[in-house]
């Protein structure tokens, strides 16, 4: 935060608030940091973002006889990002309570706010991954096949699971690199119980690790959240899906006197949205479905 000659921060509170909502998905969150975040594309009164993809072009041999080349025939298609997902964290701080308070109630609110609305964005970026999965041939929801530590039949991947969700995406020819597997905390002790894994995990990188990383294995940096039920892991490329926020996040206080309290609140307006119809990811669950 800079600050001026006064001592007073020469940006606004909204500033502030975006900031350390930014700071917190990118230090605590694990799935933004995997997929296409387009935020610095978004501009003031923009509702939504297009998001271009190509495809159809071709390689040929340079024409030497004078005659002309043949264009592959480039096409264009796009998906439309929404920037519909409008919420707030909203608290009431009574006078009462404040004024026997030891701590200033307000700054303890502005203090926890950013982290569980970054928290929420988490989450509603793990529900639009999971939805968009493509379910047309070939079907890219899959059952695993291995019993949990509990003994819970098809609520793990085995090894094999895995690396049919990599065939899918090469199917789909996704680029081999970017890709991650995303499992739940119960698959991660499940998974490294398995002497490849447990192998995986000890190889090292020289890059730097992504928050919730625990091992690479057939292509994939596997990688563990708490947005992940027990049952469910998926396997994508970082394209699969993109998000974006409006670059404020706002904050609300109302006076509220004849009920001897004050409203606030931090809102701010963001989307998520699944690319290329769900052909960049792979939904393993218990049932297929």
């Amino acid at each position: 935060m800079a600050l001026d000659s006064a001592g007073v921060s020469d940006i606004s509170m909204e500033e502030i608030l975006f900031n350390d909502v930014q700071e917190y998905l990118v230090e605590e969150a694990v799935i933004i940091g995997t997929i296409t975040n387009l935020t610095n594309r978004v501009k003031k009164g923009m509702k939504s973002i297009k998001v271009p993809r190509f495809s159809g072009l071709t390689v040929s041999a340079v024409k030497q006889d004078g005659t002309c080349a043949v264009a592959g025939g480039m096409t264009a298609d796009q998906d439309t990002l929404n920037l519909n997902i409008f919420n707030e964290v909203p608290e009431y701080i009574y006078e009462c309570a404040d004024l026997e308070s030891a701590v200033d109630l307000k700054q303890q609110f502005l203090d926890a706010a950013p982290r569980v609305l970054a928290n929420q964005i988490e989450a509603d970026i793990y529900a639009e991954l999971k939805g968009g999965v493509s379910a047309a041939t070939p079907d890219h929801i899959i059952q695993m096949n291995e019993a949990d530590l509990n003994g819970t039949a098809n609520s793990a991947p085995s090894l094999k699971d895995i690396q049919n969700a990599g065939l899918l995406l090469d199917k789909k020819k996704v680029p081999k690199t970017d890709r991650y597997l995303l499992v739940s905390p119960d698959v991660r002790v499940h998974l490294l119980c398995k002497a490849e894994i447990q192998d995986a995990s000890k190889s090292g990188s020289n890059n730097a690790l992504v928050n919730g990383e625990f091992a690479r294995l057939f292509g994939f940096t596997m990688i563990e959240s708490c947005n992940v039920p027990a049952d469910e892991t998926i396997a994508y490329h970082r394209t699969a899906v993109a998000f974006a926020m409006h670059n404020q996040v706002e904050f609300i206080e109302e006076q509220d006197r004849a009920c001897g309290r004050e409203f606030i609140s931090v809102r701010t307006k963001y989307g998520v949205k699944h690319l290329d119809a769900g052909c960049r990811a792979v939904l393993l669950n218990s049932t297929g479905a």
